[in-house]
């Protein structure tokens, strides 16, 4: 019996042993054992970017043409005031003197009022008496109205160029009034004007010269004088 309380004294003892050596081995594997890391989640900041608006096309500024001056032609410039007929600038006049017996020295021209070349038409100064001395002619006449000769024309490249001057012209009357000779006695200066005055006067008529109360063939000068009215 007493061997019997020995066993089982035996047995809890080893019982208790194992137990003991199991907790031990068990907190020391607890104690050895590492340690797991845990890590804790970590809270993302998550910052987002404010939307920008979209850039609004900006109108592309087109380039600008250089535009070159264009070399404009020559062209001759036409004053407002030159499209207009003006005819006061050069407004020509015709004077007829009266007529003077042909002399040797140049005869004294006996002036008359001037009148416009345009109205056609001749003054009338003091004519010459037709009876003259005995012995003596009186010069031919060409400015009596019934006579009706033309004024010249003033020509235009003349009123153009303010062409001015008289023409003394020696006229040769027969004794029917008709002149069968016409010389230059002396020029104007200017050839248009010469030539006018004797084509104009080549068909005149004239009163023939008289003397001793007969018509007789004489010279006389006929003065014609253009002249520009300013």
């Amino acid at each position: 019996m007493w061997r019997h309380d020995e066993n089982r004294r035996f047995m809890l003892s080893l019982f208790l042993a194992i137990l003991f050596h199991g907790a031990a081995a068990m907190l020391l594997s607890r104690v050895l054992a590492p340690k797991p890391v845990i890590e804790l989640p970590q809270m993302l900041r998550i910052v987002l970017a404010a939307k920008q608006a979209a850039p609004t096309p900006t109108a592309q500024s087109k380039p600008e043409l250089v535009q070159k001056p264009l070399q404009a032609k020559a062209q001759p410039r036409k004053s407002h005031a030159s499209a207009q007929i003006k005819t006061a600038v050069a407004a020509e006049t015709f004077t007829m003197p009266a007529a003077t017996a042909d002399q040797p020295q140049t005869p004294a021209i006996e002036q008359a009022s001037a009148v416009p070349v345009a109205e056609a038409s001749l003054s009338t100064p003091a004519q010459v008496a037709s009876s003259a001395p005995p012995g003596l002619v009186a010069s031919p006449q060409f400015n009596a109205d019934y006579l009706s000769n033309p004024a010249p024309e003033y020509p235009g490249e003349s009123r153009a160029n303010k062409e001015e001057g008289k023409v003394l012209l020696r006229v040769h009357v027969t004794e029917a009034g008709q002149p069968d000779e016409i010389t230059l006695h002396r020029s104007s200066g200017f050839s248009r004007l010469d030539q006018v005055s004797l084509a104009v006067v080549e068909r005149w008529k004239f009163i023939p010269g008289r003397q001793d109360g007969r018509p007789v063939a004489a010279w006389v000068v006929v003065p014609i004088n253009f002249t520009l009215r300013k």
